[in-house]
């Protein structure tokens, strides 16, 4: 159900999407989205489910007041803006959106980007897989220029557009309101589950979570 063209209306907390279920059993087991201003829900709805297998404070896990419900920006402002770019999620943010989405793949040297299509080219000039291009190969794209609409000076530069992870959570984290946050991984992908092991590994830095022993060397850069 929508609000307004890019905005998503969620009646009840809990994830958009699979990878959102696979971050909250990490909020479970510590690690605190609150730093970098984002919110986790999981599928079933129920924010107080415990999957590492401790008793939640259900203190922390009251309902939330249902006078209306959470608008999340899908792909950001993507009605206004390029979808997925910096223009985008400023104006999600500047429109009071409760929460954005986000999709997420990784680059051929490991950084975490957002972008819809496995393949350039619907929303860019580029031609190939996201995969089989450095990030500073994308920054030289055109990510904008498809939408035919002007991107003001405080929406950030054309060079600024494309977003990794790292930048998105950096704008929500600046937004000073509590910002929620969904985030899709796209496959098929070259890299397999290591797509949803570099988003865990980023979120939980950000969060000063140690990653747990035994995990592998993460792709993910940024």
């Amino acid at each position: 159900m929508h609000n307004a063209p890019g905005f998503h209306r969620v009646m009840e907390p809990r994830g958009v999407h699979v990878p959102v279920m696979r971050i909250s059993s990490v909020a479970q087991c510590g690690f605190s989205p609150a730093r970098y201003g984002g919110r986790v829900f999981t599928t079933s709805g129920s924010p107080g489910h415990s999957p590492c297998g401790t008793q939640p404070d259900r203190s922390r896990t009251t309902s939330r007041p249902t006078e209306r419900p959470l608008v999340y920006a899908h792909r950001g402002s993507s009605a206004a803006f390029p979808e997925l770019t910096r223009s985008a999620y400023v104006q999600a943010l500047l429109d009071g959106a409760d929460g954005v989405e986000c999709d997420v793949q990784l680059t051929r040297d490991g950084h975490l980007v957002l972008h819809h299509d496995t393949q350039l080219g619907r929303t860019s000039d580029g031609a190939g897989p996201i995969s089989q291009h450095t990030l500073a190969q994308l920054r030289d794209l055109d990510f904008t220029s498809w939408k035919g609409v002007p991107i003001p000076s405080s929406h950030g530069g054309l060079e600024e557009q494309l977003l990794t992870l790292d930048e998105l959570l950096d704008l929500l984290e600046a937004a000073g309101r509590p910002i929620g946050l969904a985030v899709e991984t796209k496959h098929p992908s070259p890299f397999g589950h290591g797509l949803e092991e570099a988003v865990l590994v980023l979120l939980m830095r950000r969060a000063g979570t140690p990653r747990p022993a035994g995990w592998a060397t993460s792709r993910c850069r940024s």
